[in-house]
């Protein structure tokens, strides 16, 4: 299978990309399964998913991942 850990070109692993566009629902996914994560990998630009999702206003997913952080 897939390694969902492993970074794209531009550093977002799909952890961060469903950080970054307000998908509660596959955050949820990857942190019940328990799922290889780093909370805190950073982006070529140096953005967490956390940081993704305040900025873009996502606060389900930001009070979600400080809940389970």
């Amino acid at each position: 299978g897939a390694d969902i850990a492993l970074p794209s070109n531009d550093g977002s692993t799909p952890f961060y990309s469903a950080a970054c566009h307000g998908h509660l629902d596959v955050v949820k996914w990857f942190v019940e399964r328990d799922a290889e994560l780093d909370l805190e990998q950073k982006n070529n630009d140096g953005w967490t998913p956390l940081n993704a999702a305040a900025c873009k206003g996502y606060l389900d997913v930001v009070q979600y991942l400080v809940e389970h952080g």
